[in-house]
């Protein structure tokens, strides 16, 4: 009887597949590598943009600027100092940039509400008074092409009234913009949120010299018309 090699019809075929199969080319495995590199940096920038959108929504939610007042309005409704700091609901620090203008300068609650005698020692000696934050009211007594567009004379007191002959202390007004006083002319009631200046001395008809204080309004409410 003939030996046999020990091997079965099923494994010689086996062996012989193995030893012919052709191994992957480099050039596709190269297409491959580079595919995933690619599919990798993908991944990566869409949730770098998706964290950065978050970061910004979270911003956008945590202060708003008031357009009307410049003031800032943190997130759980509290107002912050221009440049301040606050802490959101989630913890995070948001850092809320200072508006082009003073917020303080045009919030009403800050000026001082004076009376008459009060008044008196400002217009007595301006200069110990200097920006110093006040209430007045007063007439507008001159306001034209002589005075210009952004300052104007007037009689004021710490107290209104309803008509010019109330009022008796001579006063210069201006003001940082002319659009502040778009809306005055000359015999208007006023009621102005100020700045106590320097004195100042100019020369009234019949060439009378007058040395008067000057206050810097920020805010002017017309109140009336006394002609």
């Amino acid at each position: 009887m003939k030996r046999g090699s020990g091997l079965s019809n099923d494994e010689g075929s086996s062996g012989d597949t193995d030893s012919t199969r052709s191994p992957t080319p480099t050039w596709v495995r190269a297409i491959i590598a580079v595919l995933g590199v690619v599919l990798l940096m993908i991944v990566f920038a869409v949730l770098t943009t998706d964290s950065e959108d978050q970061g910004a929504s979270n911003n956008a939610r945590g202060a708003v600027i008031d357009a009307r007042d410049g003031s800032v309005v943190a997130a759980d409704g509290t107002t912050l100092v221009p440049g301040w700091s606050s802490q959101t609901g989630g913890g995070a620090s948001i850092a809320v940039p200072a508006p082009s203008l003073d917020a303080a300068r045009y919030d009403r609650s800050s000026y001082e509400v004076l009376d008459s005698r009060d008044l008196a020692f400002i217009v007595k000696d301006p200069t110990q008074h200097l920006d110093r934050k006040v209430v007045l009211h007063g007439y507008v007594q001159q306001f034209d092409t002589v005075t210009g567009l952004d300052t104007f004379h007037a009689l004021v007191d710490a107290v209104p009234h309803s008509s010019r002959f109330g009022y008796r202390d001579r006063a210069v007004i201006s003001s940082p913009t002319s659009e502040i006083l778009a809306d005055v002319v000359e015999g208007d009631l006023v009621t102005m949120y100020a700045t106590v200046g320097g004195p100042i001395t100019y020369d009234a008809r019949g060439d009378v010299r007058i040395t008067v204080p000057t206050f810097t309004a920020q805010i002017v409410e017309v109140t009336g018309y006394s002609n």
